[in-house]
């Protein structure tokens, strides 16, 4: 009785605050065993109201983490919180667990009832957990992009493209021929082999670029030089050209040979 009149004084002070109020589905549970633990308090409250699994959000023992036991677990500190998800069932729980002396022992009779909560602290934990849900769904949303992006790029378009020997149609297969008919088909072979050759030589350099592929110029080859041809009528002028000079030449040479002469020369 001592313990429930303290316990309803500190439960009066702590409600003169504005911020705290009396939750309609959560009890706190005093009198615990050290011994219990989360899972035999939340079977102890299904037992007793009579209700499923989920109709229990949570079930908690407060514990004491600077004294832990031989397992590393902190010491029970003897209360704890039971969180049911409708009023009704918060309430049945009440009536059946509290001041009841065949739940833990005849001495030492829980003691239940409606938990005295911070307004404040509610709805920062509330926004915590929906800041962690807003990263937790942005993160799902990065590997869904991801994901289809490098399946994009392991079949992009190069794993589109048909490579050139899957469109080429298959060759026919040649039965034996005589040696004659076998050298002709060769050749004709040959020579469409030399037009593709020519072809792709005079491909522009600006196509090639295009398709990725770096294409070197090759140099200008110089023309030869072209040989004068005389024509026969240009022969024949020159030829006559050559014949006056050569006579205009003999004249001078006679003139001044006559000029030159003397009287006792002759």
């Amino acid at each position: 009785m001592r313990k429930r009149s303290m316990l309803d004084k500190r439960k009066a002070e702590s409600l003169k605050n504005l911020h705290m109020f009396v939750s309609t589905t959560r009890l706190t549970v005093h009198n615990i065993p050290k011994s219990l633990d989360d899972a035999g308090l939340r079977d102890i409250f299904l037992k007793a109201v009579g209700v499923k699994k989920y109709a229990i959000k949570e079930s908690r023992v407060i514990r004491d983490l600077q004294t832990l036991d031989h397992t590393g677990v902190g010491k029970s500190r003897g209360f704890g919180f039971v969180e049911f998800k409708n009023h009704a069932d918060a309430v049945k729980a009440i009536a059946a667990v509290n001041n009841n002396p065949d739940i833990f022992k005849a001495d030492k009779r829980p003691i239940v009832e409606f938990a005295v909560e911070n307004k404040v602290a509610l709805q920062k934990k509330q926004r915590r957990l929906e800041n962690s849900q807003a990263k937790l769904f942005a993160l799902k949303g990065n590997r869904q992009q991801q994901q289809p992006d490098e399946r994009q790029r392991a079949s992009g378009p190069s794993a589109l493209r048909p490579n050139a020997s899957s469109l080429r149609p298959p060759r026919p297969v040649q039965e034996a021929q005589p040696k004659s008919t076998a050298n002709s088909r060769i050749k004709q072979s040959q020579q469409p082999q030399a037009s593709k050759s020519r072809q792709e030589a005079s491909v522009p350099v600006a196509a090639t670029a295009a398709r990725g592929k770096a294409v070197e110029r090759e140099p200008k080859k110089k023309a030869p030089k072209r040989k004068r041809v005389d024509l026969p009528d240009e022969q024949d002028d020159f030829g006559k050209a050559v014949e006056k000079y050569k006579k205009r030449l003999m004249r001078t040479e006679d003139e001044t040979a006559a000029k030159s002469s003397r009287w006792f020369d002759d």
